[in-house]
Formats: structure tokens, sequence, C-alpha cells
């Protein structure tokens, strides 16, 4: 069961990031906008700062991303949506 893609727009772009708004479909036919944030080519500049809305913040390569779900160490729905929308669109990849 995957979830299908309509289309996408973006909705602010810039040098650094890019936000997206995409039409999916879940696989029970749901449909909805779902947010996405982009850094395409994003390169490491150094540790994470954010600190309120995490218990933990780390740059992981997408390779690790799957088993570290499998495993349950990310688990919030917000980072869940983005990762998961990555690794489902190979044309991302």
């Amino acid at each position: 069961m995957q979830w299908k893609i309509h289309g996408e727009r973006p909705v602010y772009e810039n040098n650094w990031v890019n936000l997206w708004l995409t039409d999916v479909e879940t696989p029970d036919g749901n449909r909805w906008e779902h947010h996405v944030f982009r850094a395409d080519g994003a390169t490491y500049e150094g540790p994470p700062t954010e600190k309120n809305e995490s218990d933990r913040i780390a740059w992981i390569p997408l390779a690790n991303v799957r088993a570290m779900i499998d495993r349950r160490e990310i688990v919030s729905s917000g980072s869940l949506v983005g990762l998961l929308y990555v690794l489902m669109d190979e044309a991302i990849r």
C-alpha cells in the first residue's frame, strides 16, 4: 500500500529551503495536501540548534532512516511525514 501523489506546488523557495504543498491520497482513499520541507543538495553546516520542539536533533544519512523508523527511533509525526515522503518518492533520491 502506497500513498499516491497527485501533484505538488511550491509555497516558498529560496537558496536554502523549499516548502511545497503536495496533494496526496492515502490507500484508504483520503486525499489532502501536506506541507513538505525540501533542502535539496543540503550539506552539513554544523550541529542542529533547535531545542524547543524535539527530544533529539541530528543529521542522519537517508540510507539509515528506514531502519531507524522500524526500530521506533524516529516517532515524531512531523518528522515521519517528511521522511516517509522522501523514502517513497524515488525521484527525490
